[in-house]
């Protein structure tokens, strides 16, 4: 795994279905929950109501929020690895191997630095064109056992990008990870629904699950 070149204590702040029950309703709902009790993960919800939810599972919910001062809505996730925060971040920050397993991304390169902080250009394929664009990426860690990443935009083929990835323990399940995720991606120029789509939610799932198979294969560490 490649050196993630980070320095620096950058702390990062980190229509729904209508059920009616009668009686025996309830009664039925409480036999369920004891024989497969919901996970935190199907409970997760997010700190406001602002936004679209555009996808949810017992792994993550996705939304769409407004961006100040843009008409392009940002897109943000909280979802559950299996792994502890140190592992989700150490692939995280892996960004020179992107191309192992991050979906789209075909190349990435190491740029140099900048007061510290690492700059990689990356080449992102969406079905006949690779867009190309450069990012500078600032590291933290506000909290023991949690861990913050956030990204600018320094040039490209794209307007603008920029994003964060928040890491914490899941207080529901020790051995697991809660992340969230945010991503604001405008393209500058117009383009398909569904490039614009892959760009922001569709592409975020089977980030997820890429993340997920990376932290399992995973050495064990003994740091936290």
């Amino acid at each position: 795994m490649n050196e993630p070149h980070c320095t620096g204590d950058n702390k990062i702040p980190l229509k729904p279905l209508a059920l009616r029950f009668d009686f025996a309703g309830f009664v039925f709902f409480g036999l369920l929950l004891s024989i497969h009790p919901l996970s935190a993960a199907s409970l997760m919800t997010f700190p406001d109501s602002s936004g679209k939810i555009v996808a949810r599972t017992s792994a993550y919910v996705i939304r769409l929020i407004e961006t100040p001062n843009s008409s392009v809505k940002t897109a943000e996730a909280l979802f559950v690895i299996q792994g502890s925060p140190a592992a989700c971040n150490d692939v995280i920050v892996d960004f020179g191997n992107y191309p192992e397993f991050m979906p789209n991304i075909r190349w990435a390169r190491f740029e140099g630095c900048r007061d510290g902080a690492p700059l990689y250009r990356f080449g992102f394929k969406v079905a006949l064109w690779t867009i190309r664009y450069t990012n500078i990426f600032h590291c933290g860690k506000p909290c023991d056992k949690c861990y913050s990443i956030a990204w600018d935009f320094i040039e490209g083929d794209i307007k603008k990008t920029t994003g964060s990835w928040n890491i914490r323990p899941d207080p529901a399940d020790p051995g697991r990870t809660l992340i969230n995720y945010k991503a604001y991606i405008e393209t500058g120029m117009p383009v398909p629904g569904w490039v614009r789509d892959l760009l922001t939610t569709k592409s975020i799932p089977r980030m997820i699950e890429a993340i997920g198979k990376r932290v399992e294969r995973l050495p064990p560490r003994s740091t936290p």
